[in-house]
């Protein structure tokens, strides 16, 4: 953890963010596991080391509902516009 001032303004800082109502609110926790319905804010200190690439999911979709009529059929599907 970091010393003098700067243990001051991060100790000031939690103090302040755990006034939030809702969310859990931890600092340096290790991360993963189960989150609360509500939420987690984790403070982390320090340097967190290099960057890790996510590669998952390795490939990304779009889709969207087909519309239907009031009688749950599907609307266009085979009519000429």
């Amino acid at each position: 953890m970091a010393t003098g001032k700067t243990e001051a303004a991060l100790q000031a800082l939690f103090a302040h963010i755990s006034t939030v109502s809702g969310p859990e609110i931890v600092r340096n926790e290790v991360e993963g596991g189960d989150i609360p319905v509500a939420g987690r804010v984790n403070q982390l200190d320090g340097n967190r080391g290099e960057p890790e690439a996510l590669l998952s999911p390795l490939r990304y979709g779009v889709s969207a509902p087909r519309r239907t009529d009031r009688h749950g059929s599907e609307s266009g599907s085979g009519r000429a516009g």
